[in-house]
């Protein structure tokens, strides 16, 4: 029994201003190729739908005509994420069964079972969305359901999970391992941490022969690789600029043989590059091997040249942002002693000047000059009220 397995689709993201719905388009009709190139009897999103609880119109034009060709090729198991209003993705959802998709959204006591069959007999697909400990709590009136894992425990509990059969889970939480350091970016709302208020361990879900993750947008495996998260088809943060997104392709035999699992990589319509160094060779990067025009840009200017971020985005039509480096910073003979002695014998206002010159490229206005030595004064008279008290 062979699944696709994809998560964090974000639909409706934006990065630095810049509408995603048009990458997320052409990596969402890869996704139903790949359903279709392996001949898939499943599709399976954990979670995270839409960037956010109410998404844009153009966001739920985009996730229904996905979810109808998707249908089309494989029925589609979806649940929902943190980003996601549950109710509201679960819309009809008893209505659209009927077109095999299979929503799962607001029940946080128990996981819903789906009983598929093939050659090797039934196989139990459960679809858990997003939960926190509080509501397992309140939905139980258990006061002693006071972590994470007993949350899970108490909810897997009440799904009637049997260790002797075929199981598979999805699922959309942190779920941590021993030994096992989870690759997070900065396009995640929240870090984990092991044993944090929000982490689950790996441990509980051992009568799983597959765990499908959401939640974290980068691919890795839980302390065995049949717990594993999928990461987000897209990059949706510099931090992920040098990862390659995939979906993770799962072919489950009889109980009791581990599954095969393997990857198949999505392309990116337009790619996040991070460039570093002189404006100059920067403005001279464009068109290179490596960095087109076009592409999603995080730039990092040595220096502070004025008017630089003018400058590169008449070169580059998708700059995300631009910060400023010290050259001396680069230096390894630096010395940070020798540069803090420089600082202390300039004023406040020249320090802050610098500053803003290199985050912004840049000199300050005179009124903003006037306005940053008015903050200074009422700082020293708050500080001098201070020391007379």
């Amino acid at each position: 029994m062979r699944f696709v397995h994809v998560s964090d689709l974000h639909i409706g993201k934006q990065l630095y201003g810049y509408s995603l719905i048009d990458d997320q388009r052409a990596v969402l009709q890869q996704i139903v190729d790949i359903a279709r190139s392996e001949n898939a009897v499943g599709l399976l999103i954990a979670g995270d739908v839409y960037d956010r609880t109410v998404p844009s119109e153009e966001a739920v034009v985009l996730c229904d005509r996905f979810l109808v060709a998707a249908a089309q090729i494989c029925p589609v198991y979806l649940i929902a994420g943190n980003h996601d209003s549950a109710e509201r993705l679960a819309f009809c959802r008893d209505l659209i069964r009927g077109e095999r998709v299979f929503i799962s959204g607001a029940d946080h006591a128990r996981a819903e079972r789906i009983v598929l069959q093939d050659a090797d007999g039934p196989l139990n697909l459960y679809l858990l969305p997003f939960f926190k400990t509080s509501q397992v709590r309140t939905k139980y009136g258990d006061p002693h359901i006071d972590t994470p894992d007993k949350a899970l425990q108490r909810v897997l509990q009440e799904s009637g999970v049997d260790p002797g059969a075929r199981n598979v889970l999805v699922a959309h939480q942190f779920v941590t391992a021993a030994g096992v350091e989870l690759q997070t970016a900065d396009s995640e709302e929240f870090r984990p941490e092991v044993g944090g208020a929000d982490c689950l361990s790996a441990d509980l879900l051992k009568d799983f022969d597959y765990v499908a993750l959401g939640h974290l947008h980068r691919p890795q495996n839980v302390g065995r690789p049949e717990v594993r998260y999928c990461g987000s088809p897209l990059v949706y943060s510099e931090s992920e600029a040098d990862d390659r997104k995939s979906v993770t392709v799962v072919d489950l035999g009889p109980k009791g043989t581990a599954p095969e699992i393997r990857t198949v990589p999505l392309v990116p319509a337009r790619p996040l590059r991070v460039i570093r160094g002189k404006l100059e060779d920067l403005l001279a990067a464009a068109g290179s091997a490596d960095v087109s025009a076009d592409d999603y840009i995080a730039a990092t200017v040595f220096g502070s040249p004025v008017d630089a971020r003018k400058r590169l985005q008449a070169v580059y039509s998708h700059l995300l942002n631009v910060k400023y480096e010290e050259e001396r910073a680069l230096d390894a003979d630096a010395d940070p002693a020798g540069r803090l002695a420089e600082l202390r014998q300039q004023s406040p206002a020249a320090i802050f000047a610098d500053f803003y010159r290199k985050m912004n490229g840049t000199e300050l206005t005179g009124r903003q000059q006037q306005e940053f030595a008015a903050a200074e004064e009422r700082a020293r008279e708050a500080a001098r009220e201070a020391e007379g008290r």
